[in-house]
């Protein structure tokens, strides 16, 4: 996989050599560069292409990515906040902003953030997966079981030991493991 990453960073970086002025370029390096694990360059890409094109939601939610990607948490949600503002039913910034506020340990309104997600679009099996968690961990274990339940329902291959929060113990799966898995999924559901 590696691999192929650094070929599309290479193949990425000769278009952009060719034409600077090119916002999805700067865009998919970005998110090249983030599926990397470099955040920071991956910032300065998205930055980039919302200079070139300021109405740029996708680059705009990306940063967020980034920077909570980066640890920066209070920031992400500052960038999701912009996006909402420009955007209000953007279900993708609603999940960020939703994942930013755990990291955070604001679980209710994290709650609500994934909810909202959800009613804007509610086939994204992932988003349960979040949901899930944030009501684990908020203790409301029957909820939690329910939404994983909904996640298996848009995607049966889904290992409930790996994934369902409510549910792993009775799976032999751990605590660990869920958020192992739900941090993949964070770094690469969120990209817009």
């Amino acid at each position: 996989m590696t691999g192929n990453i650094d070929e599309a960073i290479l193949k990425l970086h000769q278009a952009l050599s060719l034409r600077k002025k090119f916002p999805e370029a700067h865009f998919n390096l970005g998110n090249a560069l983030l599926n990397k694990g470099d955040w920071q360059a991956a910032i300065a890409e998205y930055s980039e292409a919302l200079r070139l094109k300021p109405d740029f939601l996708g680059a705009r939610n990306n940063i967020g990515v980034a920077l909570l990607q980066g640890g920066d948490a209070d920031g992400a949600i500052a960038k999701y906040h912009e996006v909402l503002h420009l955007k209000p039913d953007s279900w993708v910034a609603h999940v960020g902003l939703g994942i930013a506020l755990l990291k955070k340990g604001d679980r209710e309104r994290a709650i609500a953030e994934l909810r909202e997600a959800l009613r804007l679009r509610s086939d994204q099996w992932q988003v349960y997966i979040h949901l899930g968690n944030a009501l684990h961990d908020n203790g409301q274990n029957d909820e939690a079981a329910a939404e994983c339940k909904k996640a298996l329902a848009l995607n049966p291959n889904l290992p409930k030991s790996d994934w369902c929060p409510g549910t792993s113990e009775r799976y032999g799966g751990s605590g660990r493991s869920v958020r192992n898995r739900c941090e993949k999924v964070e770094r690469t559901f969120l990209r817009g």
